[in-house]
């Protein structure tokens, strides 16, 4: 047991865990339901630009590595609270 850890904090990580985890629906065939998919990221397109300008100081969307359900970058874990007890 971890203390002072939370299992969660409701985000969304941008890698290839969550790329792999849609790609069955290409190799089945099945691109409607990899729809939800690719319409995720291009909803929050708005958002990912505003943090390409905001971080990257560029024009064009930029998805965060880690980021909220509303496309909002989020900060990392207090790694120091994290040790195993």
């Amino acid at each position: 047991m971890t203390a002072g850890c939370r299992r969660g904090k409701g985000d969304y990580h941008n890698d290839p865990n969550t790329q792999l985890t849609h790609v069955a629906y290409q190799q089945a065939g099945n691109f409607e339901s990899g729809l939800s998919y690719l319409e995720f990221p291009w909803n929050l397109a708005p958002a990912f630009r505003q943090f390409a300008r905001d971080f990257y100081g560029t024009g064009g969307p930029a998805s965060p590595g880690v980021m909220s359900l509303s496309g909002q970058p989020l900060g990392g874990w207090d790694r120091t609270r994290c040790r195993r007890r």
